[in-house]
């Protein structure tokens, strides 16, 4: 695990007579006066995340009649088959709870359509894009869909279908598991994010956010 480097606070008094600027300072190589510290950058990197997932439910579709309950169930099903199959570890997704009632997925007093649950929009859309990040040459993209054009039960029978292709399909499992631009671009693309489906041990701290608020 890399060390992090100490706060100011963290290392000892400078010493009388020694003169000099106290560790942590200018001429130590520490973050100079006023800069963000570590907890900044974590509430920035928390509040990234949260904005991230704010987004992605404001882009949840709504049907205009309501979704049947197996219908979102099957789509929850694919999708979370489809990421442990592809990422090849297994990745903490959430689960959705279908209600019980007459079948359809609606506000138990209005009963007006509810839109799909987070539950199942986040991971579909998380997959699909990262799909859509390694299809360079467009041998993927029979299995594109917008997760927030799913506004019937037919679409999302189709997003199943596609889903439940892509889980099957090894090329796209090995795509998304190696960086981004092959062997050739490995140089020129050091420092950059993987667009690839990750396990838990190699999330970042933004990743985990997006994972737990999920």
């Amino acid at each position: 695990m890399a060390m992090t480097t100490p706060t100011p606070d963290q290392l000892p008094p400078n010493p009388a007579g020694m003169g000099g600027p106290p560790p942590g300072g200018p001429g130590m190589g520490g973050p100079p006066p006023g800069g963000p510290g570590p907890d900044d950058l974590m509430a920035a990197e928390q509040a990234n995340a949260e904005a991230k997932v704010g987004q992605m439910m404001h882009s949840r579709p709504t049907p205009s009649k309501p979704y049947s309950i197996s219908a979102v169930s099957r789509l929850a099903s694919e999708a979370n088959k489809a990421i442990d199959s592809i990422a090849g570890a297994d990745i903490p997704l959430p689960e959705w709870e279908a209600p019980s009632g007459s079948g359809k997925f609606v506000d138990p007093e209005t009963k007006e359509p509810l839109p799909l649950p987070g539950e199942v929009f986040l991971p579909v859309s998380v997959l699909v894009e990262a799909i859509k990040a390694v299809d360079v040459d467009g041998d993927f993209q029979k299995y594109g869909f917008d997760p927030s054009g799913l506004t019937s039960d037919a679409e999302l029978k189709v997003a199943a279908s596609k889903l439940r292709m892509a889980g099957q399909d090894k090329a796209l499992a090995t795509a998304l598991m190696q960086p981004q631009g092959g062997a050739d671009t490995q140089d020129e693309g050091a420092g950059m994010d993987d667009e690839r489906l990750k396990g838990p041990d190699e999330m970042s701290e933004d990743e985990k956010m997006l994972s737990e608020n999920l």
